[in-house]
């Protein structure tokens, strides 16, 4: 009797490659509000000293964490897709 793993194996696929996706959508729509203090207590902790503009750039680190947030959800939605598409 031999034992193919192709049904559960591309199952598997398919239900990581949903839930990836569906935790990128939450991450771009959502993760700022969530992620924020996270990101602004890891600020203080290496600088305790810094404010919030970056002098020279017209930046503030709310939008650069909110963009590094932005990233981090997109780079999940693409590795969902790629996961499926492979």
């Amino acid at each position: 009797m031999e034992y193919k793993v192709s049904y559960q194996y591309h199952l598997g696929r398919l239900l990581y490659s949903i839930a990836t996706i569906y935790m990128g959508i939450q991450i771009f729509t959502s993760g700022h509000e969530f992620y924020s203090p996270y990101w602004h207590a890891l600020r203080k902790t290496f600088n305790p000293k810094s404010t919030n503009r970056i002098d020279g750039y017209g930046f503030t680190f709310d939008d650069v964490n909110k963009y590094t947030t932005l990233t981090m959800g997109v780079l999940l939605i693409i590795g969902g897709i790629l996961t499926l598409a492979n």
